[in-house]
């Protein structure tokens, strides 16, 4: 009975020692991580030497990209589906399109880019999540300012419901010329199917 009571009460002291022990160390590691997390954000905000932070535009709901025209103006795309064209200081009011997207989660409009030849075909590209959650590729033509969803033209779409987490889309016209497309698919259980490229000639 009494090597019980002795094992007993040497667990239990074991217990303790183990638990003093650990609280400086989650407090610790709580500070390193607080200390790490401000460094971070300075880091962030803080303005190289040499550069002015102004801020152009305000009143948008969650811009996602942007993309600069040949004239100057800045499109701009929200998650939810607009696209915006910043000009001469203002946001114009009327926006270039509203594309019928999923923008819940990380989902939404996410990729934007115009046709090196913008200026004189109008041709822009937009990687989104459709209303029923697949990732799409198409492209519109802009003129005078504006686009239709009747002018849209789909390149691809896939043949997976779109990640709600990390759904990437991110589009890029490439040095080489072509349009790069990346984006994720779909999640099975835990596990995450890869994240793909797409590239091809723009036509």
């Amino acid at each position: 009975m009494k090597n019980v009571f002795k094992s007993k009460l040497s667990l239990l002291v074991t217990g303790l020692l183990i638990v003093v022990v650990a609280v400086p160390f989650i407090m610790n590691s709580a500070h390193s991580l607080s200390a790490r997390a401000a460094k971070a954000v300075a880091a962030v905000t803080t303005v190289p030497s040499g550069f002015t932070k102004t801020q152009l535009a305000h009143g948008l709901n969650k811009p996602t990209v942007i993309a600069f025209a040949p004239n100057g103006d800045i499109y701009i795309g929200e998650q939810p589906g607009n696209i915006l064209i910043y000009r001469g200081g203002v946001v114009l009011s009327t926006p270039v399109i509203t594309l019928n997207t999923d923008g819940s989660g990380e989902k939404g409009l996410l990729g934007l880019a115009l046709d090196p030849n913008f200026a004189n075909n109008g041709y822009m590209y937009v990687s989104y999540t459709t209303l029923d959650e697949h990732a799409q590729l198409s492209r519109f033509t802009v003129v005078n300012d504006i686009t239709s969803l009747g002018s849209e033209k789909v390149y691809l779409k896939g043949n997976q419901l779109q990640n709600p987490h990390h759904s990437a889309n991110d589009l890029r016209i490439g040095p080489d010329g072509k349009l790069w497309w990346g984006w994720k698919t779909v999640v099975v259980g835990w596990r995450q199917r890869p994240f793909h490229y797409q590239w091809g000639d723009l036509d």
